[in-house]
């Protein structure tokens, strides 16, 4: 009976793992937002001339 407690416990404890280290599926998820500054070079992100990758969102 006590290795059934331990897997109980185990189930449970890795079931919370999941849900902390992957905030998509836990409570309250964040908004998935694309950000394209990161594809835009340096002299071009300081004055906003980025143009948009996508136009879906």
């Amino acid at each position: 009976m006590k290795h059934l407690n331990t897997v109980f416990l185990f189930v449970i404890f890795a079931l919370l793992g999941l849900v902390v280290a992957q905030p998509d599926y836990g409570i309250n998820p964040p908004p998935i937002v694309p950000d394209d500054r990161i594809f835009c070079r340096y002299p071009y992100r300081i004055k906003e001339l980025c143009p948009p990758l996508r136009e879906d969102y």
